[in-house]
């Protein structure tokens, strides 16, 4: 799951480098959702911000980490659909994710 999410983050600076918000911040999205279905064995479409917060809360992820992994996917999925109304950066959110993947590895092993 790990070794995916990091090979899509890949792609996902490519296209910030590029500045094509849509593209990346839909990367982004696939990063953090096809993790979660990588990771736990969650078929993508029995996905949803209530699996994600059950899984993690079943796995003894830290509330901190559940929740901001949480905000990440409520922020991006926000960005998608209206990219001007979210305050932060590609950047930020690009760090955020990769810092938070490996958070949420580290903490469910």
């Amino acid at each position: 799951a790990t070794k995916t999410a990091r090979k899509r983050l890949k792609k996902a600076k490519l296209y910030m480098s590029k500045n094509d918000e849509k593209e990346f911040y839909n990367e982004i999205s696939n990063v953090l959702w096809g993790y979660l279905s990588d990771k736990f064995y969650i078929p993508l479409s029995e996905l949803s911000m209530e699996t994600v917060r059950t899984k993690l809360e079943e796995k003894k992820a830290d509330e901190n980490l559940i929740a901001i992994y949480v905000r990440l996917l409520n922020d991006v999925e926000f960005a998608r659909f209206a990219p001007a109304a979210i305050g932060s950066t590609m950047t930020n959110i690009y760090e955020e994710a990769f810092k938070t993947i490996i958070e949420v590895e580290k903490s469910t092993k």
